[in-house]
């Protein structure tokens, strides 16, 4: 099990080689795995955060299986932020 929380980025420069898909995908497989999981979109376009809220609009889904929180990449101090409070909260460590 993981003990102490694990950045994993999908990045790249060049625009339509998988990141989101791959992102989605991996979490997903993840979670599968009992593992606690939370996607911080930085994309400019949010794609994962428009996803999510269409189909929660869409199918009224109730349970979601991971969190998707949306970030400027440019907003450097929450984003640090946001990892010091996961690393800090035992919360997002439990599965």
């Amino acid at each position: 099990m993981i003990q102490t929380p694990v950045i994993i980025t999908f990045a790249n420069q060049k625009g339509g080689v998988g990141k989101t898909t791959l992102c989605v995908t991996f979490a997903n497989y993840l979670v599968t795995k009992g593992v606690r999981v939370a996607i911080v979109d930085c994309d400019f376009q949010h794609s994962i955060i428009k996803c999510r809220k269409a189909d929660i609009k869409k199918y009224d889904v109730q349970y979601v299986p991971y969190d998707v929180l949306s970030y400027e990449a440019n907003d450097k101090k929450a984003i640090i932020a946001l990892i010091e409070k996961m690393h800090n909260d035992s919360t997002w460590m439990s599965c």
